[in-house]
């Protein structure tokens, strides 16, 4: 049997539809279902009702193939209309300086914002973030132990402009945590300045404190994924932090530095240019 069939297909992306049931340009194309050929493909466009797709059957029809494409068709369609949809809330549901929540912070810069949906997010009024920053989704950012917990620095945590802080970080400050401008981290990266003590076996592990000690990161800097900047930290200027490093100690500006705990491998001098470590070779030594 022959025949002439139309489909109306509600108008969105109409070179997606065409390109998805056309299968490429012109009217010469061919849409292969699982009961046969359809040919030429010739596509109207209605402003008002839609899209219509004039199909030319030179073989036995096979109309439950031709409602499968176009349930597919559908189903494609309603995927990408929901992963717009989940972009478009998750951009209007961050927080930025305009925005009730962005005003409890100490500082909250222009153009910043932290994208939903945060981790943890507390004692607000001890943290401040500068301008042009992004803080990806899935972050802990706090201050102190436990929300509403009066601070005894001013400014606990401390994010620089144009920084960039990845998902699933965590920057959890007691005393005092500075990321200086144009920092930017890889994914699960962890900074805190304070840790748990282990000298009495008798006390759980979680009970047992050490004093806070202020951490700091230069501006520039780039700390990779995995990352784990430890109590009493210091990194310097435009300094690189290998992925899955621990950084416990002070780092000098302009250099690479990898490993638990985090070591320079190589460092830029002035008057001689980069320069490679060897302390691989002085641990075999030792």
């Amino acid at each position: 049997m022959r025949g002439r069939y139309e489909v109306v297909i509600p108008r969105c992306d109409i070179d997606w539809i065409f390109k998805t049931l056309c299968r490429g340009e012109g009217n010469t194309q061919k849409l292969t279902t699982s009961g046969g050929q359809y040919e030429p493909c010739d596509l109207t466009v209605n402003s008002c009702n839609g899209v219509g797709l004039i199909l030319h059957d030179n073989t036995v029809p096979a109309m439950p193939g031709l409602f499968t494409s176009v349930l597919l068709m559908f189903k494609q369609l309603a995927g990408r209309i929901f992963v717009d949809l989940n972009r478009r809330l998750s951009f209007w549901a961050s927080t930025s300086a305009t925005d009730s929540r962005g005003k409890k912070f100490a500082a909250f810069g222009d153009r910043s914002m932290i994208m939903w949906k945060p981790t943890t997010i507390f004692n607000e009024r001890y943290i401040s973030i500068g301008s042009d920053t992004l803080i990806g989704p899935d972050v802990a950012l706090s201050a102190g132990m436990v929300p509403g917990q009066e601070c005894i620095s001013e400014i606990v945590v401390s994010i620089g402009d144009r920084c960039l802080i990845g998902r699933g970080s965590g920057i959890v400050g007691h005393f005092s945590i500075s990321i200086g401008n144009d920092v930017w981290t890889g994914h699960h990266v962890y900074i805190t300045d304070q840790n748990h003590g282990y000298e009495n076996v008798d006390v759980p592990i979680s009970q047992q404190t050490q004093p806070e000690r202020a951490v700091s990161i230069g501006e520039g800097s780039w700390l990779g994924a995995g990352t784990v900047v430890l109590p009493g930290a210091r990194i310097g200027r435009h300094v690189a932090i290998g992925a899955n490093s621990v950084v416990t100690g002070e780092l000098p500006d302009f250099c690479v530095a990898v490993g638990s705990p985090a070591r320079v491998i190589k460092q830029y001098l002035p008057e001689s240019g980069w320069v490679a470590s060897n302390f691989f070779e002085e641990d075999k030594s030792n």
